[in-house]
């Protein structure tokens, strides 16, 4: 079985020229215009870019459950980001306008938000006790 690699403008190419290609790349200026990965010039450091980025793909998509799964949703990735960066408010500042709570549930059982008459209160570290 040969292996090839397709191309974004369509051709394709061996393993071994792939690879030839990559060290290539590697080897010119970042701002060199390089014919033949696009139907235009594209900079070398662009097409290194994408090269690390198709090859991440592809080693990701072995991952048992790649894509599948609550996590995977755009909603989640969302609400997971304004999490951490409500938390990461409250560690800088050591206030949250109480309104704003974690939707996220791995980041609520992580961080115990506390509703006490002095306001809220967050929980920035494990609760185990530190063995003696």
């Amino acid at each position: 079985m040969r292996r090839v690699i397709s191309l974004p403008n369509g051709r394709r190419c061996s393993l071994p020229t792939y690879c030839q290609s990559w060290r290539a790349l590697k080897a010119l200026d970042p701002e060199a215009l390089v014919k033949g990965w696009e139907w235009y010039p594209c900079k070398a450091r662009d097409i290194l870019r994408q090269l690390h980025e198709g090859l991440h793909d592809r080693i990701n998509r072995h991952i048992p459950g790649f894509g599948r799964g609550r996590k995977w949703d755009a909603q989640y990735q969302c609400e997971l980001t304004r999490d951490a960066q409500r938390v990461n408010d409250y560690a800088e500042r050591g206030h949250v306008h109480p309104v704003n709570r974690l939707a996220t549930p791995e980041l609520q059982r992580r961080f115990q938000w506390h509703h006490d008459s002095d306001g809220l209160s967050i929980v920035l570290h494990n609760s185990r006790k530190e063995p003696t």
